[in-house]
């Protein structure tokens, strides 16, 4: 089976954000998340917030290991928040979300779940590869550190609405859990008819 999401609980149910927070969400203590995190805090952030010395950069996710908490005491412009009951309410606070995770394995949800809040999303090509072609027209793709930040950047410089509809490239009326679980109840079916004549 895919993976998909529940696209109407992620659906923006306040204003357009105009403020240029960049967020990361994912669980923490997760070796290819903390050294994606790390990676970006260390070579790509340094050239936004030269750029952009308004950006805050907000780090979500349960059991965030020491060095990444250290990026906060080291940079006051860098958020670690840990676990939270709903991501939905910092998606909704973000402009932009990042997957710079230089291994991946999988297909990443937070990205779709980043997407479907109405936020671009900045991925490194090893996630890339792993999404479906859905919701790859959402993202923007980087690996460089200087590529990296000046797609944050351009995000950034925007508008929400002209965000929101980068974001908005992303088709999911294929990705909704209803759509991909059409197969699996065509099977149960089936063998749920050929149980029944034995």
């Amino acid at each position: 089976m895919p993976v998909g999401i529940e696209v109407e609980d992620f659906t923006d149910r306040f204003e357009a954000n105009h403020e240029p927070v960049v967020m990361f969400c994912g669980v923490m203590n997760y070796a290819l998340n903390e050294e994606g995190v790390r990676w970006f805090a260390e070579h790509v952030w340094p050239r936004v917030r030269a750029a952009r010395p308004d950006a805050r950069f907000t780090i979500v996710g349960s059991d965030p290991t020491n060095a990444v908490k250290a990026l906060a005491s080291r940079d006051m412009s860098i958020e670690v928040v840990g676990r939270v009951p709903a991501v939905q309410p910092y998606l909704w606070k973000s402009a932009v979300s990042v997957a710079p995770l230089r291994l991946a394995t999988g297909q990443q949800t937070k990205v779709l779940e980043a997407l479907a809040a109405g936020l671009p999303v900045v991925v490194a090509s090893a996630v890339f590869a792993g999404l479906p072609p859905e919701a790859q027209a959402g993202c923007v793709r980087a690996d460089e550190p200087g590529d990296f930040a000046e797609a944050v950047l351009r995000l950034l410089a925007a508008s929400p609405d002209d965000r929101r509809r980068h974001a908005a490239r992303a088709q999911f009326d294929s990705l909704r859990w209803p759509e991909l679980t059409r197969p699996l109840e065509r099977i149960l079916r089936d063998a749920s008819a050929t149980g029944a004549g034995t």
